[in-house]
């Protein structure tokens, strides 16, 4: 046993090391290997069916040699014929075939198949309501100061001369006076026109603080008994008043 127990230990590292290998090169080996046993046994088969055969027949021919031997001999062998004896074929013992291993074929390695979660079915959401729009809430306007306009200046302007009756060459004074109310008189120009019978004169000044103002000229030889009338015009900021007066030589 110690001089087989290496032998036993190569033959099972051997058997271990072929059944590690792939089936495409172990069904191959095993299919050749089924094949050699196989034509053995039928080699091995036909060799005993003939061996028995040949002894069957040896053993049958011997006893019907003495049969008929026998027969010679005995007094009965004259008068009838022992029948021939049959040789009785003997049936040769079954060889049982070797089956070959079936392979056992592998389950197919399942392949994971990648399964997609249940999705939820979406719930219809309602809308919600759009707010109403802001209502507009109207505004005060913020109080402005306005300025108050400043009454507007009312005056009134008068005219009058320091002779109504003056002699000829002599000298004739005109008096404007400009009276106003919400401003000052002051500053407003003042002119005016002297209509004698035969020519126009003229004389321009301007009102004082008190609105007054004064001017005067000789009448030279004018026509007696002719009126002659002044015209007289005040302005200031773009108002014009106007008024008139007269004397008539003596």
């Amino acid at each position: 046993m110690r001089v087989l127990q290496p032998v036993l230990r190569l033959g099972k590292r051997g058997l271990a090391k072929f059944w590690s290998w792939p089936w495409k090169v172990k069904g191959p080996v095993m299919g050749f290997g089924t094949l050699f046993l196989l034509v053995a046994a039928t080699s091995g088969g036909a060799e005993n069916r003939q061996a028995n055969t040949t002894d069957g027949g040896s053993a049958a021919a011997a006893p019907a040699a003495a049969d008929r031997q026998a027969d010679a001999s005995s007094p009965a062998a004259s008068t009838s014929p022992s029948p021939s004896p049959t040789a009785t074929p003997t049936a040769a013992p079954a060889t049982p075939t070797p089956v070959p291993p079936t392979a056992t074929p592998q389950p197919p390695t399942p392949t994971p198949t990648a399964t997609t979660p249940a999705t939820a079915p979406a719930t219809p959401t309602r809308a919600a309501a759009a707010p109403p729009p802001p209502t507009a809430t109207p505004t005060r306007p913020a109080p402005t100061n306005t300025p108050v306009p400043a009454p507007a200046m009312s005056c009134t302007l008068s005219a009058s001369v320091s002779d109504p009756t003056p002699p000829q060459n002599g000298d004739v004074t005109l008096t404007a006076v400009l009276s106003c109310t919400g401003g000052s008189p002051a500053g407003a120009t003042v002119t005016s026109r002297w209509r004698f019978k035969s020519t126009t004169s003229s004389c321009d000044t301007t009102t004082g603080p008190d609105g007054v103002a004064t001017c005067t000229r000789g009448i030279g030889a004018a026509t007696k008994g002719y009126t002659v009338v002044i015209e007289v015009t005040a302005t200031k900021n773009g108002m014009t008043w106007k008024a008139s007066t007269s004397f008539t030589p003596r």
